[in-house]
């Protein structure tokens, strides 16, 4: 620290190469919980992010999530009928989905909890923290004796720019059988392929 300068005990500065990323911790913490800064802190770090701020220290979260170059997210209302089944039983059937694309990933297909079968689904404990999305919260399907542990997600409280999905349910189309207006869809590798 250098002579009278103030000091803001939550701002320090993330380094990675020649980007930087200045980060006031305690406004992270204020947007939600701190496994969410950590995870901002750590998306930021790995896409070496440097957002526009002033000093260290003044970077809001949103400012420094959008920063974040080559990521986006997209939203689309899909009115073709898609449906989600596994094992040979329909879960969802909707012709009212959200379609989001994310940089990186295939087109995610979120449901209106009306057209899932809700009563096929049991809450786990498991949560995640997406820097783009805000916290997920999951299910697990269960169908006859078989059990698929985490194949289902909403995002309850999405951060800002990720309302669209708000309390839609969303499934990993590496792990159902998806189809799209009777047209059966292959399924997407991506690390999520394998069961948990």
């Amino acid at each position: 620290m250098q002579g009278d300068q103030p000091v803001n005990p939550g701002a320090f500065v993330i380094a990675r190469g020649t980007a930087s990323v200045a980060v006031n911790v305690t406004e992270l913490l204020d947007v939600g919980s701190p496994r969410f800064a950590l995870t901002a802190l750590a998306a930021a770090v790995s896409q070496g992010a440097a957002p526009p701020v002033g000093t260290a220290g003044t970077a809001s979260p949103a400012r420094t999530l959008a920063a974040m170059e080559g990521h986006a997210l997209g939203f689309d209302e899909d009115s073709r009928r898609i449906v989600v089944s596994v094992d040979g039983v329909t879960i969802a059937e909707s012709s009212a989905t959200v379609g989001m694309l994310e940089t990186g990933l295939p087109v995610r297909h979120y449901f209106p909890r009306a057209d899932v079968q809700m009563d096929l689904l049991d809450a786990t404990t498991t949560e995640t923290v997406c820097p783009f999305k805000g916290q997920a919260s999951y299910w697990t399907l269960k169908v006859g004796d078989t059990e698929h542990r985490d194949l289902a997600w909403s995002y309850e409280k999405p951060i800002d720019g990720a309302e669209r999905i708000r309390d839609l349910i969303c499934f990993y189309d590496e792990r159902v059988d998806l189809s799209i207006d009777g047209e059966a869809q292959d399924r997407p590798e991506t690390p999520w392929s394998r069961s948990a």
